[in-house]
């Protein structure tokens, strides 16, 4: 009975000790990458019949990092693409990649290319993802009629169909692949009627990005029919967004004023609220820049109490600013004015973490305690951690 039990409790030990040794191993697979020698790579795919996954990256790139720290070292992701693809990464700003950028335009880090035998890229995209996403992606690019080249190619033959159009819209962008021109250029070939098609507001929605073209001339001259057709608020936030981005492409380090202003003229001369509005916006970044506080400060106090901003997030931000930049009781006392606009827009756990910090600030310290309360109270309702909210608190109680 003895040996009987010895040798059951010897074969469990090896069992057990069978499967956590795979266990461990399973743990240890990555995606394998070649990272020199581009034609042995490709006649490598020809001769497997494979496509070519390229990571194109940059030493100093973090997601590039990160995603090879984690995404690549995952299991399913590394059987999944060791045995479907022949895996490749070059570094883009060294040796061979150098070549490899200029021939395949990547100008965005990472981007990950699947290329066939023959040296054309299939599909494309950028930006990193995790395991799932890595995953998901080599199935994309295994789909005949999901990839970026039949997407491109598809268009190529029906400039004119809108769900076409914005498929291949979508897979630039994904790509970081300028797409302005192909929104233009299809807007430029459809009537005026056709501006209000259910997939035409789509493209306008995430692709219009010019406020001269025609297209979004007659979206703001037609304010009222696409209000009534796709929601007000949609309908002025995406008007009001391309005024306000046609601003933020100058608000660098660099600033140039000039062009700034030169600009600003332009937008204003549009003569309507919802410019006047976004200039104004761009003002409160174009003082944030210049380090003009009291200007800053000024321009928000305008832009949301006199001109019905509802922006509740970028209200939030503001406030934020004037309680990192400023050390002065009159521009903490307005931004709390703005925080409870903000409020009232929308009840988040920030914006009450933000006024209570301005109270704080302001030597109002019964107030600080009492939003900073109701701040760890909604942060626990939106499943948010409050961990920094109660360390907030106790600083308040000290």
């Amino acid at each position: 009975m003895t040996k009987l039990i010895l040798k059951n409790l010897l074969i469990g030990f090896l069992i057990s000790f069978l499967f956590l040794s795979s266990n461990l191993l399973a743990q240890d697979r990555e995606i394998v990458f070649a990272h020199e020698n581009f034609s042995a790579i490709l006649a490598q795919a020809k001769k497997e019949n494979k496509l070519i996954f390229m990571d194109c990256w940059a030493t100093w790139c973090r997601p590039c990092i990160q995603m090879a720290n984690t995404a690549f070292k995952d299991n399913a992701a590394a059987d999944f693409y060791n045995t479907t693809f022949v895996n490749a990464k070059f570094d883009m700003e060294k040796g061979e990649g150098i070549d490899l950028k200029n021939k395949y335009n990547v100008n965005v880090f990472p981007t990950l290319l699947f290329i066939d035998g023959d040296g054309n890229v299939v599909h494309r995209s950028a930006g990193g993802r995790d395991a799932a996403g890595i995953i998901a992606l080599g199935k994309v690019a295994l789909n005949p009629t999901e990839r970026f080249s039949y997407l491109r190619d598809n268009y190529e033959a029906n400039k004119t169909d809108g769900a076409i159009v914005l498929k291949y819209l979508n897979a630039l962008r994904d790509a970081y692949v300028p797409h302005y021109e192909v929104a233009n250029a299809y807007f430029a070939n459809l009537s005026e009627a056709d501006y209000l098609k259910a997939e035409n507001w789509q493209v306008i929605v995430n692709f219009v990005e010019d406020y001269t073209i025609p297209v979004f001339k007659y979206l703001v001259q037609n304010k009222k029919v696409f209000s009534e057709k796709f929601g007000e608020k949609a309908v002025n936030d995406k008007i009001e967004q391309v005024y306000f981005q046609s601003q933020a492409k100058f608000l660098r380090r660099n600033l140039d004023e000039v062009a700034y202003n030169q600009s600003k003229e332009l937008i204003l001369a549009e003569n309507n609220e919802l410019a006047k509005r976004a200039i104004k916006t761009a003002d409160v970044y174009f003082y944030q820049v210049k380090q003009d506080w009291t200007t800053y400060v000024a321009t928000i106090d305008e832009l949301v109490t006199k001109m019905n901003y509802n922006d509740a997030s970028r209200i939030n931000s503001f406030g934020w600013t004037v309680f990192e930049q400023l050390n002065d009781a009159d521009a903490s006392s307005k931004a709390i004015k703005w925080l409870e606009i903000a409020i009232k827009l929308e009840a988040k756990a920030a914006y009450y973490d933000t006024m209570a910090n301005l109270y704080f600030k302001t030597g109002n310290k019964p107030k600080a305690i009492e939003s900073q309360q109701k701040a760890i109270e909604l942060a626990k309702n939106e499943g948010e951690s409050i961990e920094q909210y109660e360390n907030t608190l106790k600083k308040f109680k000290k």
